[in-house]
């Protein structure tokens, strides 16, 4: 019986006589009547048989068999038809089945015209498929040279062991006893090992080592640096770029192995390990250069090393000219605040308090009670260097007080020229006084104790005059309304 491999129909080549009658006459053939005759189901009474069981019935017929079916406790399980490139042998299928169950296996070979025969055989089913521990373990890494691989836990009824290359699928050794060891030639470019373990039953299973031959160093292709504000910049072994006071590294390393150690290095000192990313903190680095060194080896220990220069920018940029001014009078619920900012390498990104906004020029909510009120200005460059700024002002939101000083009474009868005086107070300031006749805006002084001419004859026969006052924060009352006749 030859052995199954990976699954494949074995073809087992019975003994098969074919023996052709003479007709009569060249156009009358004679009918075939006579039935297969078997000499031998092809197993044994209680013998152990596995899920897939190839044998080979013997079996004879006077013209010819077609087909040989196998029925297991009366199911039909395989068919196999007999042609010249595929004769004899027959499978035994016995998927779904208890292991250690007791199997009717019927024969049954039928020829061209029909006839058929058929002969029963009771076995036993071995459902056990076999196993085994591969030492070294699949998947183990190793350099180049003669290994020894042996196998260990292999069952009782374990017939044969077959090293098997995975390319070609060429048998490149066989045991069919203990000591179940074989010797690979391990190299880069060999195909890895498969093991194929078939028991007595014919039960079978692979074994793939998945081993992993590796006599090279790991390459460090490059790191990338990632900034907050620029795209990420992939840096070969040997070039550098300017990065920020924190900047993140994060290294690109290819190899048949797993790296089994990491080592980053910052002018001369040992800073991270473990993990091909890496933060270069500002307290790693003094002036304004370093070398960044990192260090990997192989789960074999093959070493690789790659240094990069950088220069090292730790300043935030230059925030100036932030309005309004400091201690500047401010009123109503949000002011507008810009501020004049500078960086080498560009700015990323600004806020006031926390809250982004315009890169330049934002709005700042305002308190509503009265008195100083200071915020914040915050200014990353593109490397995430960060710089702040603040600014205090004065919310006023209380309008001024204003009154007449000198001024006709109201109703009064104006003949000539007439000088208008008024008093004006805040407690940030009083910017300006304008006087208004008929509600229009007629002259403004901005000058303590106030002063307006006002001359009649520009105005209709009857007039109305009245004050309007303006503190430094833009907040505005009006005294009361006079009118007056000419």
């Amino acid at each position: 019986m030859a052995r199954l491999r990976r699954g494949a129909v074995a073809v087992i080549v019975g003994s098969l006589a074919l023996v052709a009658a003479a007709p009569a006459h060249a156009d009358e053939p004679i009918p075939d009547t006579t039935a297969p005759v078997i000499t031998s189901t092809g197993l044994t009474p209680g013998q152990q048989v596995g899920v897939f069981y190839d044998f080979e019935p013997i079996f004879s017929d006077n013209v010819g068999v077609q087909q040989i079916q196998v029925f297991v406790n009366g199911t039909l399980r395989s068919t196999n038809w007999l042609n010249p490139t595929w004769p004899g042998g027959a499978r035994l299928i016995a998927t779904g089945l208890p292991d250690g169950a007791d199997l009717d296996v019927t024969v049954r070979v039928i020829d061209a015209a029909g006839n058929a025969s058929e002969a029963t055989t009771r076995v036993r089913l071995d459902a056990i498929v076999p196993h085994a521990t591969l030492i070294p373990a699949g998947g183990t890494a190793m350099e180049s040279g003669p290994v020894t691989i042996t196998l260990t836990g292999l069952p009782d009824d374990i017939r044969d062991v077959t090293m098997v290359d995975t390319t070609t699928h060429d048998d490149l050794a066989v045991r069919t006893e203990a000591p179940w060891t074989f010797t690979w030639d391990a190299t880069e470019q060999a195909s890895r090992p498969l093991f194929e373990l078939q028991d007595k039953a014919g039960n079978w299973t692979n074994l793939s080592s998945g081993y992993v031959v590796d006599d090279t160093a790991p390459v460090i292709d490059h790191v990338d640096y990632q900034a907050m504000y620029l795209p990420a910049q992939a840096l070969k072994p040997g070039t550098g770029t300017t990065v920020g006071a924190r900047a993140y590294l994060d290294a690109t390393v290819t190899d048949k192995t797993p790296l089994s150690r990491v080592e980053w290095w910052v002018d001369g000192t040992l800073r991270g390990t473990r993990f091909t990313a890496f933060t270069l903190e500002p307290q790693m680095t003094k002036g304004s250069s370093s070398t960044v060194e990192l260090r990997v080896w192989d789960t074999l220990g093959h070493p690789a090393t790659a240094t990069f220069p950088l220069t090292i920018d730790r300043a935030g940029p230059t925030i100036s000219n932030i309005t309004p001014g400091h201690l500047t009078p401010v009123h109503g619920t949000a002011l507008t605040s810009a501020i004049t900012v500078t960086d080498p390498n560009g700015l990323g990104h600004t806020s006031i308090d926390g809250v982004a906004g315009s890169s330049r020029t934002m709005n700042v909510p305002l308190r509503r009670s009265d008195g100083p009120f200071t915020f914040t200005w915050t200014a990353i460059d593109r490397l995430g260097n960060q710089s702040s700024a603040s600014r205090t002002v004065i919310v006023d939101n209380t309008a001024p007080a204003v009154a007449y000083s000198k001024a006709p009474k109201n109703g009064a009868k104006l003949t000539k020229t007439t000088a208008i005086t008024a008093t004006a107070s805040d407690r940030n300031g009083i910017a300006r006084v304008q006087l208004l006749v008929n509600g229009k805006l007629v002259t403004t002084d901005t000058r303590a104790g106030y002063a307006f001419t006002l001359n009649p004859k520009k105005y209709g026969k009857t007039f109305t005059v009245k004050l309007r006052a303006y503190d430094r924060a833009g907040n505005i009352r009006y005294t009361s309304q006079r009118t007056y006749h000419r």
